[in-house]
Formats: structure tokens, sequence, C-alpha cells
């Protein structure tokens, strides 16, 4: 459960479900950036609007790793690293947002 663009979102905008589970300041940082919660979702996951330059790539480290960019302004910007864990590989999901340019989970 990622990201889907449908009638639902917004002009200028799309949804992701992104894990529930973040860094402290995590969901405050992403709502400062633009991100939307509907109140919606599950027990694992959010249902956001975000906005249209939002994209969920993925990642070299592994299948269960995204990362979640703004291609707008700085060309590519990373916001945040999303893991996507089975059920039975550690239960659930979580999201690592970037809250300053020098946080040393960037890599």
């Amino acid at each position: 459960m990622e990201t889907t663009q449908n009638s639902a979102a917004a002009p200028g905008r799309k949804i992701f479900y992104l894990p529930k589970r973040a860094n402290q300041g995590g969901w405050e940082k992403l709502i400062e950036l633009g991100a939307v919660q509907t109140g919606e979702g599950d027990y694992n996951f959010h249902k956001l609007e975000v906005p249209q330059s939002w994209d969920l790539r993925p990642s070299d480290v592994s299948p269960f790793q995204k990362r979640l960019y703004d291609a707008e302004g700085d060309a590519g910007k990373i916001i945040a690293k999303v893991f996507y864990k089975p059920g039975s590989a550690g239960g659930g999901g979580s999201l690592h947002v970037f809250l300053t340019e020098d946080d040393p989970q960037r890599d």
C-alpha cells in the first residue's frame, strides 16, 4: 500500500499510504512540507494527500525500502526513508523523515 492517483485527491495532489510509525517529529515535518492526513487508513498506514511533486522511489538497499522525494524546488530532494516490512519480518512498516539537512540517517 504505497501510492495511488485517483479522483479522490484534490487537484494538484495525489494519495499516498505511509506507515503510521515514524521518528519523533516526523509526522509534524511531513505536514509542514505539505502532507494532509485524511483521517483514513488502517492500523499500519495513514492515508495522505500529498503534493503532486512527491514521489516514492525504490532504494538499492532492499525491496522493502523506498525513498520519498520532492521533485519541486530542489530537484529530487529526499524527504524520508520508508520501510515496508512484511508481518513475518518485523511487523509493519516505519518512516524516517529527515528533520534537518544533516540528519545522520540521510545516507
